[in-house]
């Protein structure tokens, strides 16, 4: 039996990147592993989200939940920072607790805006 063909990696990259912006932010990451290609195709995809009971879910281990909040924030921040800041973003969702400390938004926000991008979207 001849091998399954990777006809998803053929496609161009603004397909991909449109195909990737429906996914969460971790998942978008995660495709770096798939081959030497997608490695850095994350980095330009237009449209991040991030949502911290999500994350919480996923990250299960962290037992102290200020622990997990700061893991959280610190993946968002070190997401940005890797794009850096002649990245556009398209759309930028980030949902959080109804007690999710003020400083910490106020942490992302001014990640996102005090650099120079063109976000289209803020939710």
């Amino acid at each position: 039996m001849a091998p399954m063909a990777d006809r998803i990696s053929e496609l161009p990259n603004e397909l991909l990147f449109l195909i990737l912006s429906f996914l969460p932010t971790e998942d978008i990451i995660a495709t770096s592993l798939v081959s030497k290609r997608w490695r850095s195709l994350w980095l330009s995809v237009l449209t991040l989200d991030f949502d911290e009971d999500r994350y919480f879910k996923r990250h299960p281990d962290k037992q102290d939940y200020e622990q997990q909040r700061r893991c959280f924030i610190d993946f968002v921040r070190a997401t940005l920072q890797a794009r850096g800041s002649n990245q556009p973003i398209k759309g930028f969702r980030l949902l959080t607790c109804e007690d999710f400390h003020e400083h910490y938004v106020k942490t992302v926000l001014h990640n996102v805006t005090s650099q120079e991008r063109s976000i289209q979207k803020f939710e």
